[in-house]
C-alpha cells in the first residue's frame, strides 16, 4: 500500500537555500530533528550549547557566530 510523506518529508525534500541560524542544545529533546533541519539547508549556520530546548546564555564564539551571521544577512539585502 502507497504510504504518503510526512510533513517533514515534503518540507525537507529539497534544498532550503535562504541563510538559516540554529541553536542545537546537547540535552533537547528535539535534538535529532534539530540536526534533520541543518542537514536540509544549504548553508546553515549552527550554535551548538550544553543546554536544553532553549536559546542559551551565549559565550564569546556563539557571539561571534551570530554576529558573522547577521553581518552577511545585512550585505545580501
Amino acid at each position: 500500500m502507497f504510504k504518503s510523506p510526512s510533513v517533514a518529508e515534503k518540507a525537507y525534500s529539497s534544498p532550503i537555500t535562504f541563510p538559516s541560524l540554529h541553536f542545537i542544545g546537547e540535552t533537547d529533546f528535539l535534538r535529532q530533528y534539530s540536526m534533520e533541519l541543518t542537514e536540509s539547508c544549504v548553508e546553515p549556520v549552527v550554535v551548538h550549547h550544553p543546554k536544553g530546548h532553549t536559546i542559551p546564555r551565549l559565550d564569546d564564539k556563539s557571539v561571534e557566530i551570530v554576529m558573522n551571521f547577521i553581518e552577511k544577512i545585512q550585505k545580501d539585502d
